[in-house]
């Protein structure tokens, strides 16, 4: 069977195994989602292409999404052919639901044309296998999870593809560049957390060029001008004219289009060049990377900073450190060898075959792949040990060299055994690889470990919005104050507005609530309710993401110690175990 009639085999699983996962009550849903869709109803029922504004997140300073249009037209689009058949509201609903199974079921087959340039017939074969096997990779491609980690992680092994067979020719062809550039762009154009891997790409082309390898400034002069080209094109499609001299960090601005350009700009000046010794060479990627970088500073001084720069330490603290994503793999270091073996087995074969091929690999076209499949699995290796959120592009990147070491192995083993015993050997080191990471992972964590430790993660928010919904308060406007990890879903499921939003764009929302829950001052907390229209206040009996004291607001709603301008409203009992909601008289 071809590698593609295999992808296509997989292709199908991959979808029966999330709608499976989805179906068994395992679903992993948080507050992007949610904001997605709001974003996509209200382009639904009319609200502008450019404008990304939330007016029921905090009213009075409504958020401003950093996301683009372009997965929102896609769930829209996309919703509004397949309601021809079922209804317009149902199609969306629906179409939005697959999507993201649909990429990882799409995975399958572009991961086996990314790894034809390097790779067997079977070890494609493998590679398709093994992509659907991933457990960071299936979380984010879940049923019923319409967030644009699915669609980021299929472009990246586009952008991987057109690398992989941009380096392996032994020409120079400006049309394999351009569509190398494309994905990446249209990547970074829907979450700019995309440029970490456009940053590998320019890294590998510098290596390549200064190590001397047969055009590779020409390759990088076209890949540079692709993705300048692609981002500026992006760039006016998504963001609004009065908008196109802001210099945003955590979406595209025009100070990413800035660096594109002038990162163009180098390799047409360095192709056009002769410097024939690795000196001059050097020197002028050196003078070339700090005109680039001293550009972006002058545009925007937080620039090497990250998107993050700006946030404040209480919201880091409250919200950030809250969040799974955004967690370390060595919290505590004895949990460090199990989080490996579980989140980062394959970069962890993947690394030394890439080194080992490095080596061996006498055609310099071929060592230019295996040295951006180095780079890019160390970099993301090192990202996800740092911050989970990466661990999904680990997985994804170090797949081809993972399988290559698998026969590697294979290969090896078979050559001490009889040709009788091959296929029993090739379903046994299949087998242990597949499964080996899980294993590993219990094993080598220990089992006191926070990480194997049970949660009640059932999420009661639909029950709670579905009660709201059908009481007598819901025919006139709510403001509800309550929780960031709440506020984008009850705006969902309710006509209500909410204050805070699990955003770090909506700051102003975030630290008004920590402030409220935790005021000592009863007059100052009833003032801080009326400035912002607050009618209702929701907090979780069980857990909090914030600290607070005996005398705070959030403690005295907690034990029930209520001032006469605010009532507890009785839940359902089975809601009531967890939540207390209040409703604010004036």
């Amino acid at each position: 069977m071809s590698a593609y009639r295999s992808a296509w085999l997989f292709a199908l699983f991959a979808l029966v195994i999330t709608i499976s996962i989805y179906l068994s009550g395992m679903k992993s849903f948080d507050q992007d989602v949610y904001t997605r869709l709001n974003l996509v109803d209200q382009l639904q029922h009319g609200v502008g292409w450019y404008d990304n504004t939330l007016p029921r997140d905090n009213p009075q300073h409504p958020e401003t999404t950093q996301w683009s249009r372009l997965l929102d037209a896609l769930i829209l689009g996309g919703g509004l052919i397949l309601g021809k058949l079922i209804g317009i509201k149902a199609g969306i609903f629906w179409w939005a639901a697959i999507i993201s199974p649909l990429c990882l079921a799409l995975g399958c087959l572009v991961i086996v044309w990314a790894g034809k340039p390097v790779l067997s017939s079977r070890e494609r074969i493998l590679s398709s296998l093994f992509y659907i096997l991933q457990p960071s990779i299936v979380i984010y491609s879940m049923f019923a999870r319409p967030d644009h980690h699915g669609l980021l992680i299929l472009l990246m092994m586009l952008s991987l593809g057109g690398m992989t067979k941009l380096l392996a020719e032994n020409t120079v062809r400006p049309t394999s560049a351009l569509l190398a550039s494309l994905s990446q762009s249209l990547a970074m154009a829907i979450s700019i957390e995309a440029l970490i891997s456009t940053g590998i790409s320019y890294l590998v082309f510098g290596i390549l060029w200064l190590t001397g390898t047969p055009h590779a400034a020409k390759k990088a002069l076209w890949y540079s001008a692709g993705i300048a080209i692609w981002s500026l094109l992006l760039y006016l499609v998504h963001v609004p004219p009065q908008r196109w001299n802001f210099q945003e960090l955590d979406r595209f601005s025009l100070v990413h289009l800035t660096v594109f350009i002038s990162v163009w700009l180098f390799w047409l000046l360095a192709s056009r060049l002769s410097l024939p010794s690795l000196k001059q060479k050097i020197a002028f990627g050196l003078c070339g990377g700090f005109i680039v970088f001293g550009i972006a500073e002058l545009l925007n001084p937080q620039f090497i900073l990250g998107p993050t720069a700006n946030i404040d330490p209480i919201l880091v603290k409250m919200w950030f450190n809250h969040i799974q994503e955004y967690q370390h793999l060595y919290s505590p270091w004895s949990d460090l060898p199990g989080q490996l073996a579980l989140w980062l087995f394959p970069a962890i074969f993947g690394i030394p075959r890439s080194i080992h091929k490095i080596r061996k690999t006498s055609d310099p076209h071929t060592r230019s792949i295996w040295i951006y499949l180095l780079a890019i699995n160390l970099v993301f290796a090192l990202l996800a040990i740092a911050q989970a959120r990466w661990i999904l592009y680990s997985e994804a990147v170090a797949l081809i060299p993972f399988v290559g070491f698998i026969y590697f192995l294979i290969d090896h083993l078979c050559r001490r055994v009889r040709k009788n015993f091959y296929p029993l050997v090739r379903c046994v080191v299949i087998i242990c690889f597949a499964v080996g990471n899980f294993a590993l992972g219990v094993l080598l964590t220990p089992k006191n470990s926070p990480s194997l430790a049970k949660h009640n993660t059932k999420n009661q928010i639909p029950e709670l919005c579905d009660w709201m919904n059908a009481q007598p308060f819901a025919n006139s406007p709510q403001v509800i104050a309550a929780s960031c990890n709440y506020g984008t879903e009850i705006v969902y499921r309710t006509p209500f507005s909410v204050i805070a939003t699990g955003s770090h764009r909506n700051a102003d929302g975030i630290l008004y609530v920590y402030h409220l829950f935790t005021n000592e001052d009863l007059d100052s907390a009833r003032q801080q309710l009326l400035a912002k229209h607050i009618t209702l206040v929701l907090i979780n009996l069980k857990t909090s993401d914030i600290t607070v004291s005996d005398k705070s607001f959030y403690n005295l709603l907690k034990i029930g110690q209520l001032p006469p301008w605010i009532k507890q409203l009785p839940l359902p009992a089975d809601l009531a175990e967890n939540f207390a909601l209040f409703q604010f008289s004036p």
